[in-house]
């Protein structure tokens, strides 16, 4: 991310030959789940729900946190994803269609259950407090943080696991190709396709992944000795309710769901120092969204840097706004803001400083995390990086 080297790679999962698009930013070739998980639980378990488990590990490990040694009660799990366990989902309609139900394995049932991606890691690591598997499509992980802030503030929690975590399965290729989302060129293996706020763009490049961190009270933080990378400030939630699949052009809702986030965090927009765009790099949503940053943030948007971390990671659904607060809060501890790349040609209307090209030295705090799905689910993030003490 530093680099700005990009994530996106030829699609080799699945056939994709046939379609006008043939890369994605998927997880490496050479990844393997039986590197980080024993083999009888992954036969156990949806991708996406393995990914969960996989992460939620990592952050327990990195948070230098056994959970045995707290109160497991006060201990949860609030974890998003927008497609789900797909993989479950098609396996169980390929044996109904090709053999009969008695065929499908007990786990491969079990597996079926979107509320895997909270409680598969909950079951794996002991966590019985709090637990919900959110679902407001590309905001899932964006939503997840903000109600597992919520439940520690209103005393439901002392600590959770929060983020978002996606699998992609190859039926949601076409229907992003359907619907003209996906950016297509002369030649499908194009890997620089992708271009956020670029007056070229012509749409998004999928991704998968997760990305986990462990929330707690300050109080539960301090009383182990924890190291406080960040405090979230709030968040703020609107609906376009407008179309499935495309913002709503005055950009009203996301708008309100900046404004209700500045409001829930208690800071103003002089406080803003970096936007974490949604950045998808189609040509709606990118205008909508600076037109919604402009309103909302007066004369600062012009003032702050405003990436799309997207343009590297792809867009992983779900799992990005997770991955997308994980990444800022770790380049805002090194004064640093990430790159948009492929960003050669500022479209006029998305004239905000969007970083072009390469990452930049720059002392931040305050950022916000946009996010905004199908269906018109609008979620802002407010985050200030350091420890609050």
């Amino acid at each position: 991310m530093r680099s700005g080297a990009s994530a996106v790679r030829p699609i080799r999962r699945f056939d994709v030959s046939d379609y006008p698009c043939q890369v994605g930013a998927f997880l490496p070739d050479d990844f393997d789940f039986a590197d980080h998980l024993d083999s009888r639980l992954i036969r156990k378990l949806d991708p996406s729900q393995a990914l969960s488990v996989i992460a939620t590990g990592l952050a327990l490990e990195h948070a230098n946190l056994d959970p045995r040694t707290v109160d497991e009660h006060r201990f949860g799990a609030v974890i998003g994803s927008a497609l789900g366990p797909t993989t479950a989902q098609v396996t169980i309609t390929q044996i109904m269609e090709r053999q009969t139900w008695k065929q499908i394995r007990p786990h491969t049932g079990v597996s079926f259950s979107f509320s895997g991606v909270s409680a598969a890691p909950a079951i794996q690591y002991g966590l019985n407090g709090l637990n919900r598997s959110v679902c407001c499509a590309c905001a899932s992980g964006n939503m997840a943080i903000a109600q597992g802030t919520r439940a520690i503030q209103n005393g439901l929690a002392d600590r959770l696991i929060a983020g978002g975590a996606d699998y992609l399965q190859e039926f949601i290729l076409p229907f992003f190709l359907r619907i003209r989302a996906i950016a297509t060129s002369k030649d499908p293996l194009d890997t620089d396709v992708m271009k956020p706020f670029d007056q070229n763009r012509i749409g998004t490049i999928l991704g998968e992944g997760a990305a986990m961190m462990v929330l707690e009270s300050e109080e539960a933080a301090r009383a182990r000795g924890a190291t406080i990378y960040a405090e979230i400030l709030g968040s703020g939630e609107a609906c376009d309710a407008y179309s499935m699949v495309m913002p709503r052009p005055d950009a009203l809702p996301m708008i309100a769901s900046i404004e209700n986030c500045l409001a829930d965090a208690r800071i103003s927009p002089s406080d803003v120092d970096l936007v974490c765009a949604h950045g998808t790099a189609t040509p709606p949503n990118d205008r909508t969204e600076v037109k919604a940053l402009k309103q909302a943030l007066g004369n600062r948007a012009y003032e702050v840097p405003v990436t799309s971390l997207k343009s590297i990671t792809g867009h992983g659904l779900g799992a990005s706004s997770a991955i997308e607060t994980v990444a800022q809060i770790a380049a805002g501890l090194e004064g640093l803001v990430h790159p948009t790349v492929n960003l050669e040609t500022p479209d006029s209307e998305c004239d905000l400083d969007h970083v072009p090209g390469e990452a930049r030295r720059h002392d931040f705090q305050t950022f916000l995390n946009l996010s905004f799905g199908f269906g018109g689910h609008d979620v802002v993030v407010a985050a200030r990086v350091g420890d609050p003490g």
